[in-house]
C-alpha cells in the first residue's frame, strides 16, 4: 500500500476502508486539550477521535435503544474465557456528534465547532462557536456532549 493511504475503520458502521492521509495542521497540543475535556465530562464513557485534515472528528459510544439487553449479552459473555469488557467494546457502535475545524487566517488560528443537527428539515452540520481559543471552546461545548442542553446548542 502506498504511504500516503492508511487502512481505517468506521466507528460509526465497524467497516474497515483504505483512505487517502490528509495533511493535517492540527498540534499534538490541541489534539490533548480535545481529549482533557472529554474525559472530564462523566456522561461520556468511551470516545473516539479521528484526525482527519484539520479536523478533529468526536464520536461517543451509542447508548439507549441500540444497547437493550447489554446487560444479558455482558452477562453471558462473563461466562467466557478472557475480559468480558473488551468482548462487549467491540460490538459497540459509535455516532459522530461534533467536530472542531481548524481554519488559519493570516497567522492566527481559529477553531470552529460544529454540532449534528437531527431536524428533519436540516439533518447536517452546524456551527455552534468559534474562536481563537481552543481550551475555553472546548470547555464550554464538550461539556454538553451526552447530556440533553446538547440540542440546544445552536450557532450563530
Amino acid at each position: 500500500m502506498p504511504a500516503w493511504y492508511e487502512v481505517f475503520e468506521k466507528y460509526d458502521s465497524g467497516q474497515a476502508y483504505i483512505r487517502k492521509v490528509k495533511a493535517s495542521h492540527i498540534e499534538p497540543t490541541e489534539i490533548a486539550a480535545i481529549e482533557k475535556e472529554l474525559r472530564q465530562n462523566k456522561l461520556l464513557h468511551d470516545f473516539k477521535l479521528d484526525i482527519c485534515g484539520d479536523e478533529i472528528r468526536i464520536f461517543t459510544k451509542e447508548s439507549g435503544a441500540a444497547n437493550e439487553g447489554a446487560d444479558l449479552l455482558k452477562g453471558f459473555l462473563s461466562a467466557t474465557r478472557g475480559n468480558p469488557e473488551a468482548t462487549w467494546n467491540r460490538f459497540a457502535r459509535y455516532e459522530e456528534r461534533m467536530r472542531v475545524i481548524l481554519t488559519q487566517h493570516k497567522s492566527e488560528r481559529e477553531f470552529v465547532f460544529q454540532r449534528y443537527c437531527y431536524r428533519g428539515s436540516i439533518d447536517d452540520w452546524i456551527v455552534i462557536d468559534s474562536g481563537s481559543d481552543l481550551e475555553a471552546l472546548a470547555q464550554k461545548n464538550l461539556y454538553h456532549l451526552g447530556k440533553e442542553s446538547y440540542y440546544e446548542l445552536f450557532g450563530f
